[in-house]
């Protein structure tokens, strides 16, 4: 059984063990009295390490909170984004939306993050029905995409 499976079947029995709903909280509990299991292992427990993530944590909203509305325009947008070449290196890090989309190579990467989140998108919310014909026009433009890439 793979961790992924192993997290699952642990997530389950919290779920069944509170009414069919998975609360953070109560993850957070299973996992602190089952010291052996597989989800005790993917938390930090060292309180002063924890902290120091959860600043971080904190701060990453607070950059990702901040947006922006251009002169002329009635459109909010963010005012930070973080890249994934950003996130791949050390630290990682967020940049200036505008300095981003005028630049060709970090708009072309932040267009192709946001057709990998709208892929996803698809996939996590593919059995609701309303949203079949939004799901069209995803697809459409993902398979443009797709054959832009192979050119």
């Amino acid at each position: 059984m793979t961790i992924k499976d192993q997290i699952h079947t642990e997530l389950e029995t919290v779920r069944v063990l509170h009414d069919g709903v998975i609360r953070a909280g109560d993850v957070v509990d299973w996992a602190k009295g089952n010291p052996d299991s597989t989800l005790h292992k993917q938390f930090q427990w060292n309180d002063s390490v924890a902290a120091e993530k959860y600043r971080l944590s904190q701060a990453r909203s607070l950059i990702r909170l901040v947006v922006t509305v251009p002169h002329r325009e009635a459109v909010k947008s963010r005012a930070y984004v973080s890249l994934p070449q950003d996130r791949s290196t050390a630290g990682g890090g967020y940049r200036a939306i505008r300095e981003v989309m005028s630049d060709p190579e970090r708009r072309a990467e932040l267009l192709q993050q946001a057709l990998n989140d709208l892929a996803a998108f698809r996939r996590k919310y593919a059995d609701i029905s309303e949203l079949s014909v939004l799901f069209g026009q995803a697809d459409k433009l993902l398979e443009e995409n797709d054959k832009a890439e192979t050119a």
